[in-house]
């Protein structure tokens, strides 16, 4: 017993002095990083209202979300190369336990960070205002790390990658038909005249969108209130809550990455582009509806609901990240003008999201070259594109 202790508190003893290290490392940086902040040049003067400085805060968590976005990227480079592919009968989960690490991580610092950072903005005037952007501005690198268990079944694998391309495709042209006939319904937008009206209509919509994370707790609640799975670490039947625990950590990640563009694309929209997101909002609910049941009913049936959410995010963060690099780089630049410029942007959108999900559905059944081999010497996979 004596031995077992010894030997349990050297590594313990190294990986504490290792974080203190880090910790050290990290005050230091911030240190000299706050130190140097006073002769960058950021002027905020111009923000005199709350409402400016509320939607210059919100624009840069946009570029906090991002990080988000790459880590879930992290996870799907793997699921789509491997037998991870399908997460209840792969047999290869292990090898997303890192990159999923990191993205449940990043999620929940992105909570708090964006909670406090919003929160600050309320109480700053316009020359405080400058730190906002040196609180978002965030470096970050992705390493993969991953060991297996088992081999990989080329065959199972190839039949999963084929139906999740045939979702794909299906969302793709249910996208378009979409935005081609939510075009045509009578959204009058013209009242919202002002950014706090436009803030406002989007905040009321995005409380729908938030309802699907409600209902997918209400998944999960209910399994546990039926089953042993009440007790999570005693009740032994934890795998019961598996499927309903993915639909809700799922609808999570999704939920953010959807508030932050269509926040931020609001505050680029004058009023009558504003129709767009009632359509944004209602795509997202059908597409977390689609999700649940298709992986309830099987768990390669997800990628039709999750790609429906999915592209229309990714392909409004290409939008809004071009327009807020122009935004952000010309201080002197009214809000007005981005409106004159962009007048066109809810039409630029709905093409970006057919040629987006186009390109990538050609990627995918091109993309041969891409495999996946194993060494059992060190127990690792290395993905070759």
């Amino acid at each position: 017993m004596s031995d077992k202790k010894v030997s349990s508190k050297r590594p313990y003893g190294e990986n504490i002095n290792k974080t203190m290290i880090q910790f050290a490392a990290t005050a230091v940086f911030l240190a000299v990083f706050y130190a140097l902040e006073k002769s960058i040049p950021l002027d905020t003067s111009q923000l005199t209202s709350p409402i400016d400085r509320l939607t210059y805060t919100i624009r840069w968590l946009f570029l906090s979300s991002t990080t988000i976005m790459f880590a879930m990227f992290g996870v799907l480079n793997v699921r789509g190369n491997t037998d991870a592919i399908d997460p209840l009968n792969g047999g290869s989960e292990n090898l997303v336990e890192l990159p999923n690490r990191i993205l449940r991580n990043t999620t929940e610092q992105f909570i708090i960070h964006a909670s406090a950072v919003l929160t600050l903005s309320t109480f700053m005037d316009e020359n405080s205002m400058r730190n906002i952007p040196l609180l978002t501005t965030t470096a970050g690198k992705y390493f993969k790390t991953m060991s297996d268990n088992k081999q990989s079944m080329k065959k199972t694998l190839e039949e999963n990658k084929s139906r999740a391309k045939k979702q794909f495709a299906v969302t793709a042209v249910f996208i378009g038909v979409y935005f081609a006939v939510g075009n045509t319904i009578p959204l009058d937008t013209s009242e919202l005249t002002t950014p706090t009206d436009r803030l406002i209509y989007t905040i009321r919509w995005l409380f729908l969108s938030s309802l699907t994370m409600m209902f997918a707790m209400f998944g999960v609640l209910r399994v546990r209130g039926s089953t042993d799975a009440i007790d999570p670490l005693n009740g032994s039947s934890e795998n019961l809550v598996e499927l309903p625990n993915r639909i809700l950590r799922n609808t999570t990640e999704q939920l953010i990455l959807h508030a932050s563009t269509v926040l931020t694309l609001s505050t680029f929209m004058d009023e009558n582009s504003m129709r767009n997101i009632p359509l944004l909002v209602v795509l997202f609910i059908l597409g977390r509806l689609l999700y649940a049941i298709g992986f309830s009913s099987a768990p390669m049936n997800r990628a039709l609901g999750f790609s429906m959410t999915f592209w229309p995010t990714m392909a409004t963060y290409i939008s809004v990240a071009h327009t807020s690099c122009i935004i952000m780089s010309d201080k002197k630049k009214s809000i007005k003008k981005p409106f004159e410029e962009n007048k066109s942007l809810a039409n630029k959108q709905i093409v970006a999201t057919i040629v987006f999900n186009v390109l990538f559905l050609l990627w995918e059944i091109t993309g041969t070259n891409r495999h996946v081999t194993t060494n059992d010497t060190n127990r690792s996979f290395d993905i070759h594109y």
